[in-house]
Formats: C-alpha cells, sequence, structure tokens
C-alpha cells in the first residue's frame, strides 16, 4: 500500500498525497435559498487533523458507498484554499472530491471518532447565558395578523380553475417573448432601476430591461473569470503550474470566460447584476483569454484595471431575469450615440464632381472646396 501523508502536509493547489482518513461528518451547506445543498465530508487523519471535503454533486454512487466512522484511503482529490463562508475547521486546505477522486475501504486504524473542533468554541459564546430576561405579560394577547395567521377560502367557482389555468399558460408564453433586441429598441425603451425593484420578482422571470446606469461596484472577491473543463464543463483547479479537472484523469483544455459579479445604480437605486463573456468582451472589446494568458492576469479575485476603469461609467445595460433573483447583462451600449450625416455625404460626393471639371481647365491641384467656390464665382 502507498504511503500515506497528513492533513498538514497539504497546500492549496498542490498536488495531492495519499490520505488514511476516518469519516466522522456528513453535513450540507446552503449558500443560498436558490442555491442547492453542498455536500461535505469532516474527514480526521491518524494525528487527530481535520479537514473539510467539498463532495461533487454528481457523486451520489460515492457517497452511497462512504459510511460514517469507518476508515479510508483518499487519493486522486484536488487542494483548494478553505472555504470562505461556513468553515468548519481551522485549516489552510479544502479537498475537492471529484470523479477520479477515490474512497478505499481500509482497515481499522486508531483515529479518533470525535473532533471537538467541529464547533469552534467561539461559535458558542453568549450561547450558554440567557439571552433574554423574562417578561410578563398580562391581560389578552392577540397574534398579528399576517400570511401565516390567516387563512384563505378558496371557493370552488365552476370554470375558474380552467380560467385560471389558460391565463397562467399565457402569462407564461408572454414572459418567455417579452423583450426587445435591436439597438434602437433598447434606446427607445428604457427604465430606471427604481422601477425594476418595484416590480414581484415572481412576475419578471425572462423579461428584459434596459436602463442606463453606472458601474458602482464589482466584487473582486467573487472572481472575475471563470476556467471550466472542455468536456465536463466542471471549473479547472491549479495544481502546480498546471491546471487539472476534478473529474477529467486525462489532461484536458480551458475555456477561459469572464464572470463579473458587479453593484449598477442611478438616481433611483442600485440593484447586483452579473456581466457573462459575451456582454464584458463587447463592454472591454478584449477576449478573457487575452488577458489571463497573454497579459498575465491570471489572480481571479485581482481586479484587471481594464474592469477598474469601468467603475464609475455610464452606460445603457440590457438585461434579463432569469431563474435567480441577479439579472444577467444582455448587452452593453454607449449613452452617447450619433448617426452617419448621410446629407452631407451626397453634399460633398457632388462637390468632387464639380471639381473635376473646373480641374481640367484651371489650376489640377486646387482643393475641391476651393473650386467649387471658383466655379460659383465664375457662374455668376
Amino acid at each position: 500500500m502507498m504511503a500515506a501523508g497528513k492533513v498538514t502536509d497539504l497546500l492549496p493547489y498542490e498536488p495531492p498525497v495519499p490520505l488514511k482518513v476516518r469519516v466522522i461528518r456528513k453535513y450540507c451547506i446552503q449558500w443560498s435559498p436558490t442555491d442547492k445543498s453542498q455536500l461535505f465530508y469532516l474527514l480526521v487523519d491518524e494525528s487527530g487533523n481535520a479537514v473539510e471535503a467539498k463532495i461533487s454533486t454528481r457523486l451520489k454512487k460515492i457517497d452511497s458507498k462512504v459510511f460514517l466512522y469507518k476508515c479510508y484511503l483518499l487519493t486522486g482529490y484536488v487542494v483548494d484554499p478553505p472555504q470562505k463562508i461556513g468553515k468548519v475547521v481551522d485549516q489552510t486546505v479544502t479537498i475537492i472530491v471529484g470523479d477520479r477522486a477515490e474512497f478505499h475501504a481500509i482497515d481499522e486504524l486508531p483515529i479518533q471518532k470525535q473532533f471537538y473542533s467541529f464547533a469552534p468554541y467561539s461559535s458558542l459564546e453568549g450561547r450558554y447565558h440567557p439571552t433574554a430576561k423574562t417578561v410578563l405579560l398580562t391581560g389578552t394577547l392577540q397574534l398579528e395578523s399576517t400570511s401565516a395567521t390567516s387563512i384563505v377560502i378558496d371557493l370552488a367557482i365552476e370554470g375558474y380553475s380552467e380560467e385560471i389555468k389558460s391565463l397562467k399558460a399565457l402569462t407564461a408564453r408572454a414572459s418567455s417573448h417579452y423583450g426587445y433586441q435591436t439597438e434602437d429598441d433598447i434606446r427607445n425603451n428604457l427604465t430606471t432601476i427604481g422601477d425594476i425593484l418595484s416590480k414581484n420578482p415572481d412576475t419578471i422571470n425572462n423579461h428584459r430591461f434596459s436602463c442606463i446606469a453606472k458601474v458602482k461596484e464589482i466584487f473582486a472577491n467573487r472572481k472575475w473569470f471563470s476556467r471550466k473543463c472542455t468536456v465536463c464543463l466542471d471549473n479547472m483547479r491549479r495544481e502546480g503550474v498546471r491546471m487539472v479537472c476534478k473529474n477529467c484523469t486525462v489532461a484536458q483544455e480551458e475555456v477561459i470566460n469572464y464572470c463579473v459579479n458587479a453593484t449598477i445604480c442611478d438616481n433611483t437605486g442600485s440593484m447586483p447584476v452579473v456581466f457573462f463573456n459575451e456582454a464584458m468582451t463587447q463592454v472591454l472589446r478584449v477576449d478573457c483569454r487575452k488577458l489571463v494568458i497573454d497579459e498575465e492576469y491570471n489572480d481571479p479575485v485581482v481586479l484587471p484595471p481594464q474592469l477598474t476603469e469601468l467603475i464609475g461609467q455610464e452606460k445603457i445595460f440590457h438585461f434579463i431575469f432569469k431563474s435567480t433573483e441577479t439579472p444577467s447583462i444582455q448587452q452593453t451600449l454607449d449613452v452617447h450615440f450619433t448617426a452617419e450625416p448621410e446629407k452631407e455625404t451626397e453634399i460633398l460626393h457632388e462637390e468632387v464632381e464639380v471639381s473635376d471639371i473646373t480641374s481640367s481647365s484651371t489650376a489640377p491641384k486646387t482643393p475641391a472646396s476651393k473650386a467649387t467656390r471658383r466655379y460659383d464665382r465664375q457662374q455668376s
């Protein structure tokens, strides 16, 4: 059997070492109400050190074969920096378990089955004391009238339910086609952020809006670009000097795209938005791969100057609401727009013809505008 390392030997973005561990916790973290629950394992090695293992959401087969309090030899994982939100142990790394990771069952080892740092003592401070004084209330108490304390009786009216179904279907079809795509339509259908925020989020799914706003802030901690595997489309991770996929055993090419989380604002309010690759390429006029590879802005949490210069700039933003509360920018236009003067182009063309007439009888090197004026004086 291969020699096993320790949790303390692991470093972010470095090649992994085989670990002999005991699984002592399984738990899920949900970052927001719209996100899926993320499965984690808490692993303890022979030295008594613990580390979090983030399990891919696709690995139901692996989870069904990994049992609590059993010992395993873990290989093929990826080492990332620790979680910024929801971290449960004080470690400098997080283990990422993908398709190429393997849990090999091994014989029982002298590894503890408890880890008391699962809940840091600092998080318990203030919880073991009474949080408030007991208050004695007298008289008649009544709950505030809210949706939780109210009952709505829906009477069965003949034909009512069928009518509602038809209206819902009509609304769904209208929502999926609602919006405008051409540049002229975008400029002629502007609204304000305050008006958008006043709408019910449940009624604007798949709706498009446009407004004149400024980029107020760009969140560097959310990473401004993504590196994905061309095969499984999962995020690539750095391992030493190379990028690896947690799922694919064979080295794969990577796709580098913009994914910029920002806040835009006008004089009526502000809201978060996401610039994906097409929209941000339109704004910066430079490919994301060129910034990351050629110009070496390869730290996803450090903004390049091309992005910081956008802060404070006023643009026309055209965006759409999808399944999340944060809209994605579809198109970005300059606020000031001037069409080409077609009439002036025609006049210039006529002057050039006149200059050709006069140039044959007079000085051939005379500019077109002067030749035109000389021709007019001769005629008068």
